[in-house]
């Protein structure tokens, strides 16, 4: 971080996260301009290393002011995926944080699903080889709404990620830390939002609904996030 010139550069071995982060930022600004983000000025890679160049914003976090105190984009119908914006495999923790390789790009929100069911039985295949996936149950496949729209998504909505002004009234000047968006289910953005934020919380209980609508699968979601680890 070099404040003093106005300038962020984030770095990181997966080139495809920190890249696909750039070119969200960069997507966000040009057809989103009222969603404050920072600008994106360039990337390049060194040393097996990829270099992203972005615009410093003078805040602090909401999660630092919060005891003082999306719009969305659309895709087009005939050509709706599950994805992250490069239209490669979805970069969402909840899949990248475990030991299964990448999954997606998904033509469908079933297809996604079905991914996600997939995933689940796999302890239980790898436990009985012999083992028909037919046969193996799971219980939460049913709950996922395979007519649910497609939303881009943040998927770590949070307040560290939600930076303020430093003075009153207090308003949000950006919204930081894109690397898992992508396009996803509707519901993901509140299931994600309060899976990483702190349990019991006042963000949590009083103002998260009022920003997103608690979806009906949320323990199903939470049940699939649970088998997926690590």
């Amino acid at each position: 971080m070099f404040k003093e010139l106005g300038l962020v550069v984030k770095h990181s071995q997966d080139s495809n996260a920190i890249i696909g982060e750039g070119q969200c930022l960069w997507a966000i600004r040009h057809f989103l301009p009222e969603v404050p983000v920072p600008e994106v000025y360039g990337w390049t890679q060194e040393n097996g290393a990829t270099f992203v160049y972005m615009e410093y914003i003078e805040g602090i976090t909401l999660h630092d002011r919060w005891d003082t105190l999306m719009s969305y984009l659309r895709q087009a119908p005939d050509d709706q995926f599950i994805g992250s914006i490069t239209r490669g495999a979805v970069r969402d923790r909840v899949f990248t944080d475990t030991n299964l390789p990448p999954v997606g790009p998904f033509s469908s929100v079933a297809e996604f699903h079905d991914s996600m069911s997939d995933m689940f039985k796999l302890p239980a295949k790898f436990n009985k080889p012999d083992l028909d996936p037919a046969d193996i149950m799971d219980p939460y496949r049913e709950t996922l709404p395979d007519d649910c729209p497609i939303h881009f998504t943040h998927a770590d909505l949070n307040p560290v990620n939600i930076m303020v002004s430093k003075d009153s009234p207090c308003r949000v000047v950006a919204i930081v830390d894109w690397e898992q968006s992508g396009w996803y289910p509707a519901y993901w953005e509140f299931c994600k939002a309060e899976l990483t934020i702190e349990p019991y919380s006042e963000w949590q209980a009083a103002y998260l609904p009022k920003i997103l609508d608690e979806p009906d699968c949320i323990e199903s979601f939470y049940s699939y996030a649970r088998a997926f680890g690590p």
